[in-house]
Order: structure tokens, then C-alpha cells, then sequence
């Protein structure tokens, strides 16, 4: 097709190149993430461009197009967390860092992120020793915090307390950021007597001035900060970890230790001693923080080390039946293009060989490499760089053009890369849950990190989220990938007063020891000012609702088992039906049911916990019709209002008023009562009809006999039954003769009748 041709049909409305168009054009732009919605708006505008370029051949339109509709089709929907905290709060703490007074004041846009989406923080720079204390070597040194002081970290520690945010201590121990009086200094001339008086000193004053003036608040402690050596992709089998610290004038602790040591003392001392001073003046999780931990040398390393002087502590302090070493902090300063997910689980899965927990602690992913390749020198948003932009200032040439080399050509191309890394690591850290205490990002947005140039976290330099807060907001949606969990299933809406039904089932639970399942342990919520839980029913053959115990109002724990080895369950499918009733309302209201804490339970014991979900739905006001039961209290009304009481024709027995008015009453509530459903204004029509009988039944008459006149054969059918009772066998046979309903036949009955026979 030649180019004109090509030109006149792309004007026509049903072409493909029309069809492409028109469907970007339909999109949404709230509706998909920010970066993958940019990519294909630039292809559209390309589009737009060579569809009205007279000269544009079919080949580009045709390429354009096909870019175009890739694009489209890779769009990401967005699935953002209101609360990243709140997301996360079955799995770890959700941190960041705390870089100056406000930060966590609501009134700024840091401060609202920060107190929205975090609900643990770390000192940036507040806590280091160089922060805390300041003196020259061979001084006494000045501590800058006291009782009533007001140093940065208390600011930080206080506004945690106001907002009830966990707070982990950066750092006690470390090589860098130390004032020399602590260690000597790199180049100092400490003995190692000194060095660790010293240190007992420093620790002890620290961790006591928060836990003396703000009990609670500090829950850890980073105890010592990056005493390896920065790299050890790999180490032999025999390796020995003391081998791989910082010597020399890299750690001023090292040097110091290394003197005046006597026998069977060794310079990596320090760091047992700062863990047992730790310990020893507070309470707090204690833990080794260090980076690079992904290398699987370097994990093993710390691995090596935690293990053996926790070993060593157990034989020093048998009675302390805690770890000396608690958690090992696993900083994650990582390059986007050689930090792979495989590579950081195998870092967790090395540390966790010894026994302890993981803090993701520095969280943040850099754009290019090498640490001072950042392209410009002023910052830029990903969203704004070009293909000019994106080329590193620094490294080789093929470091330099790294993304180049790739195809990439502009910083959101480089933005998706990055959430998808994002969303893979915190796959891997919901993994290992039920071992990490926090994920703490190094900083809020892009302009503000310590390596601004690298657009390393979440949000852009104007707070606007990026695809890597989607991407952490719900990793599987952002990969494309059924995401394990519990799930309930039910109606979108219910009305007031009635039943419904709310399906638990299970998905995407592929691991390969879970597979048959013979228990499962969950947790049901509800609001029961808005909701009444009936019974739960198993929808599995073989599944049984063994138990379950309202822990609280409106939550319910439940335990399910498969009963004998031929009974086992799949790890996924539909297995309890829960019956909930609405309760009545004077408004609609949105209201869930959630399930939380479950666990699934193979025949070896072995126990997985799946992510829950909650079911969202609304309740509505049941139409109800009271016509009818305010026309029936009216007419039931008239007759009291008109009736009298007395022993006459035609008047009604003593007392028959007071039981109409008493259901007439009863009946008003029910039509007054604003929250009444149709069942119980029925109920309450029904109730009143029946006393209205009863009031007509006690209305005295002497037409016994029922033939519309009074004569002697009425008076015939009284003298019958004379002195018969209600107490009587045979009492239906004769009561007719009860003229004034008074339970006995006697002569004021017969005087009745006769009395008004001869009046007519």
C-alpha cells in the first residue's frame, strides 16, 4: 500500500490504525500506573503525528501502530495502598527514615506520607554517635542528649511516641560518623582497656536516656554497623569470618582491640562486646547491620559470626534465655541491573541459617551504575528523562551506556524496570514474613534521598507516586501474577433483615508441601453493630468445622480438619460457607466481612500462612409497606373508642378494651419503629388481627342460637345448659348459653335473654 493509500484509509473510522487509536483514546489515564500509561501516550502521540504527516511511509505508520498497540496491552492497572503499613501489617513493620523536626507532621506532604504509609522509623543521621556526643580523642567526651534535652533524636523519638510509630536505634558501634574520644579514632593511639571502657560508657548512656525518657518507644537497635569488609561475592569452604573485618585504620574499634590483647583475646572482640553491653543495659531487639548481605559471601560471613557468638553467650550467660544477637539488618542499597531477586533470597536464606531475624533496614534501588553514575548533575524525575539523560556521567563505556545498550531510551521505560524489581523483592520479603521484623525504605521521594540522582525509591520529587509504589502495594497485580491468599466471595449488596452468604476459599497455593492439607486455622471479622454471624458449613466432602470461639465481638476463630488420612483436602478450592444475617438499619452503609490469621497445616505439621482478604459490600434499607398495619390499628382503635364495657346486649365484657388497647399499642411500636422490617410489621398485622377477634368473640349477645332475633329458643338454649361451668368436660357443648362471657351458665344469664325478649 502506497502512501497516499495509506492516508485516505487511516482517516476512514473502521481502520486498524482508527481501531488502535481509538482504544488509547477510551483509556483512563487514572485507571493504570503512571510510567506504563506514559509509555504508550508517547506512542500514541507518535502516531497522531505520522497519521497527519503527508509524507509518513506505511512502514512507520504500520511500526507506530504495532508499538502502540504493545504498549496498550502492557498497561498496568493501578492497585495503590491507601496505608502501606496497613497492607503489610500481617507480614512486617513498614519503615523509613526520620530526617529532621515535622517529619512526621500531617500537615506537610512528607509528613503525611510518611505518617500514612510507615508505622516504624529509623534515625538517618539523629542517632550516630557523631550526632549523639562529641570530643576529641583522649578527652571525657559530651553527650548532647540528658534529662530534658531537646537533640534531634529526642524530637524524633517524641513525635514516634505521639503517633504511636515503632522507632529502630541507628547505630552504637561504628567505624564511620564516630567522634574520636569514643574508639581513638582510625588513626588514634587507644589501648584496648580504653576502647572498651569507652564503649560501655557511650552504649550505656544512650540506650538508657530512651528507655529512661521514652519507655517503649525504641523497640531495636542497629548495635554494630558495618564491621566487614564491602564485598565478598564468594569465600572457600574454610573460610574464617574474622578474616573478612575491617583492619587497620578502617575501624577504629578493630585497632584498638588489637592492642594489649592478652591471651585468647582477638580484635573481633568489639563486637561481642557491644552486643553484651547492649543487652545488658536494655531490653530492646538487638541487631548486626551491614550491606551487600545479598553477595553469598559476604551473608555467610555474618552468618558465621552471629552463630558463633551467640554460641559463645549461651556458655557466658546460660540464664538469659534470649539470643544475644537477635536480627541481623540486611541493607539494600541495590543496583536495579545487578541485584537480582535470586540473589537477595539467597541472602536471607543464608542469614537465616543462623537462627536469628532479618530487618530489611536501607531499602532503596538505584538506577545506575556505577555509585556516582547518576547522568545529570541537577535532578531530574525518571519521568522526565530522555534518552539523553539516562546515559551515566561516570564508569566504563559500557557502564555509561548501560540502558542504551539495552533498548531502553527514556527514564520511564527505566521506572517500570524498577517496580518490577520492587514488586519481585517484596515478593521474596512476604516469603520469608514470619522472619522479618521491618522493610524500612532509606528515605520518601526521589529528590530527597541521599542518592537523589539515582531515583531510587517511591515517589517523585513532588510526592506523586511512581510505579514502584504500585509496584510494592501489591506485587503480584503489578507482575501479573494470581496471587496466593484467602478470598471470601459473596454478594455486592445485602438487605437489612435478611440472610446472606459469604463463600472462604482459597488460591494459588502452589508450594509444593502444601499441596494436601489436613487442618486449616482462620479468623473471621465483622462489624456486629451492622451484622449477626449464624453458622459456618463445609463445602468440602471430607472437611469438618471442628470448633470455633468468638475471641471478641464480631471475631470469630475457627478451626477446620480433614478427618483420616483418605479425607485429606487440596491446598486450593471453595471450603466453608458462612451464614451472616443483616441486621435492620435506617440507612444504607458499607460494611465487610474479613478473614485474617490463616494458616494451613499439612500431615507432617508443617504450617503455611496465607495472606487474607476482606469482602466489601453494602447494606441497604428493606422497603417496607405499613399501610396496611396503620389501617388495621385505626379500624382496631375505632372499635375501643366505640365499645362499652357491662353485662348488656351488645356491650362488651369487663377488661376487653384494656387487652385491644395493650395489642394496639404493641402493634404502634412496631409501625413507629423505624428500623422495623417487613417481617415484623407481618408479624405485628397478624398479632393485632388476631386480638381484634378475640375483642369481637367477648362482646355479650343474647342471639344465641345466632338467627338474627331474640325469642324463646335462644332462652331455650341458656336454660339447656344451666348450671354448667367452664371447668366442665363438656363444656364447648353448652358455653354458647354463657351470655355475658362470665364462664358459668346461671340465672343472670337467663334473666339476660328474657329480659330482652320482652322489650321486643
Amino acid at each position: 500500500m502506497g502512501t497516499f493509500a495509506m492516508q485516505a484509509s487511516a482517516n476512514t473510522e473502521d481502520t486498524a490504525p482508527q481501531t488502535v487509536v481509538k482504544r488509547f483514546e477510551a483509556l483512563d489515564e487514572n485507571a493504570f500506573t503512571p510510567a506504563t500509561y506514559r509509555l504508550a501516550k508517547m506512542e500514541y502521540v507518535k502516531v497522531k503525528a505520522l497519521l497527519d504527516d503527508p509524507n509518513a511511509t506505511s512502514d512507520e505508520i504500520n511500526a507506530a501502530l504495532q508499538t502502540l498497540d504493545t504498549r496498550i496491552a502492557a498497561l498496568k492497572v493501578r492497585s495503590g495502598s491507601e496505608s502501606l503499613w496497613k497492607t503489610y501489617q500481617d507480614y512486617f513493620e513498614i519503615g523509613n527514615i526520620y530526617s529532621g523536626a515535622g517529619n512526621l507532621n500531617p500537615n506537610n506532604p512528607r509528613g503525611l506520607l510518611t505518617s500514612t504509609h510507615f508505622n516504624s522509623i529509623s534515625a538517618e543521621n539523629v542517632m550516630k554517635p557523631e550526632s549523639l556526643s562529641t570530643g576529641n580523642a583522649g578527652t571525657a567526651g559530651t553527650f548532647r542528649i540528658f534529662e530534658g534535652s531537646n537533640h534531634a533524636s529526642d524530637q524524633m523519638v517524641r513525635e514516634a511516641q505521639e503517633k504511636d510509630i515503632t522507632v529502630h536505634g541507628h547505630v552504637l558501634v561504628w567505624h564511620g560518623q564516630t567522634p574520636s574520644w569514643v574508639n581513638g579514632g582510625t588513626s588514634g593511639n587507644y589501648t584496648r582497656t580504653q576502647a572498651r571502657e569507652n564503649m560501655e560508657r557511650y552504649i550505656k548512656t544512650v540506650v538508657e536516656h530512651f528507655d529512661t525518657y521514652y519507655p517503649g518507644v525504641v523497640a531495636s537497635w542497629d548495635v554494630v554497623n558495618e564491621a566487614f569488609v564491602d564485598g565478598a561475592p564468594s569465600i572457600p569452604a574454610d573460610a574464617n569470618w574474622k578474616d573478612y573485618l575491617r583492619k587497620g585504620n578502617q575501624s577504629g574499634w578493630y585497632k584498638s582491640y588489637s592492642r594489649d590483647m592478652s591471651e585468647n583475646q582477638d580484635p573481633s572482640d568489639f563486637l561481642y562486646d557491644a552486643f553484651v553491653f547492649s543487652r545488658k543495659y536494655t531490653d530492646a531487639k538487638l541487631f548486626y547491620n551491614d550491606f551487600n548481605l545479598y553477595q553469598d559471601g559476604k551473608s555467610k560471613l555474618v552468618a558465621m559470626m552471629t552463630k558463633e557468638l551467640n554460641e559463645r553467650y549461651k556458655k557466658e550467660y546460660p540464664n538469659d534465655p534470649r539470643q544475644l544477637i537477635e536480627g541481623v539488618g540486611m541493607q539494600s542499597h541495590n543496583y536495579i541491573m545487578d541485584t537480582p531477586p535470586s540473589s537477595v533470597e539467597n541472602g536471607i536464606l543464608n542469614l537465616l541459617s543462623a537462627g536469628v531475624d532479618i530487618g530489611i533496614s536501607e531499602l532503596d534501588l538505584f538506577a545506575w551504575f556505577p555509585y556516582n553514575g547518576e547522568p545529570t548533575r541537577d535532578y531530574m524525575d525518571l519521568r522526565d528523562r530522555g534518552i539523553e539523560h539516562i546515559i551515566a556521567s561516570n564508569g566504563t563505556e559500557q557502564e555509561r551506556n548501560y540502558w542504551i545498550n539495552r533498548g531502553v531510551t527514556n527514564g520511564s521505560e527505566i521506572e517500570v524496570i524498577q517496580a518490577e524489581l520492587f514488586a519481585e523483592y517484596f515478593q521474596i520479603y512476604k516469603k520469608y514474613a514470619a522472619h522479618i521484623d521491618r522493610v524500612t525504605f532509606w528515605g520518601l521521594n526521589d529528590s530527597q534521598s541521599w542518592r537523589r540522582g539515582h531515583n531510587p525509591l517511591l515517589w517523585n520529587s513532588d510526592f506523586s507516586p511512581k510505579d514502584a509504589f504500585f509496584a510494592v502495594s501489591n506485587p503480584e497485580a503489578y507482575l501479573g501474577i494470581e496471587q496466593k491468599g484467602a478470598y471470601l466471595t459473596g454478594p455486592a449488596s445485602v438487605v437489612s433483615g435478611t440472610s446472606f452468604h459469604v463463600n472462604f476459599n482459597i488460591s494459588a497455593v502452589n508450594d509444593s508441601d502444601f499441596q494436601k492439607i489436613f487442618g486449616q486455622d482462620l479468623t473471621i471479622q465483622f462489624d456486629p453493630n451492622v451484622l449477626t454471624f449464624v453458622e459456618a458449613q463445609s463445602l468440602t466432602e471430607g472437611l469438618v468445622v471442628l470448633d470455633s470461639k468468638e475471641v471478641s465481638p464480631g471475631k470469630i476463630r475457627f478451626l477446620v480438619a480433614a478427618l483420616g488420612e483418605d479425607k485429606v483436602i487440596p491446598a486450593n478450592g471453595n471450603f466453608l460457607d458462612l451464614t451472616f444475617v443483616a441486621k435492620p438499619i435506617t440507612a444504607p452503609v458499607e460494611t465487610a466481612v474479613a478473614v485474617d490469621n490463616v494458616i494451613l497445616a499439612n500431615g507432617q505439621g508443617q504450617e503455611l500462612q496465607v495472606p487474607g482478604s476482606t469482602l466489601t459490600f453494602d447494606v441497604m434499607v428493606e422497603p417496607v409497606d405499613k399501610a396496611a398495619l396503620h389501617t388495621l390499628i385505626s379500624s382496631a382503635q375505632s372499635k375501643v373508642d366505640a365499645a362499652v364495657e357491662g353485662t348488656a346486649h351488645g356491650q362488651y365484657i369487663t377488661g376487653s378494651k384494656a387487652l385491644l388497647q395493650a395489642a394496639i399499642d404493641k402493634a404502634q411500636a412496631v409501625a413507629d419503629q423505624a428500623q422495623a422490617t417487613q417481617q415484623q410489621i407481618d408479624q405485628a398485622a397478624a398479632d393485632l388481627t388476631l386480638a381484634i377477634t378475640a375483642f369481637e368473640s367477648s362482646r355479650i349477645s343474647v342471639d344465641v342460637n345466632g338467627d338474627d332475633k331474640v325469642s324463646v329458643g335462644d332462652l331455650a338454649i341458656v336454660a339447656a345448659g344451666y348450671g354448667k361451668k367452664s371447668t366442665d368436660s363438656d363444656w364447648d357443648k353448652f358455653k354458647a348459653g354463657d351470655v355475658n362471657k362470665d364462664g358459668i351458665i346461671d340465672i343472670h344469664d337467663l334473666t339476660t335473654v328474657a329480659r330482652k325478649i320482652l322489650e321486643s
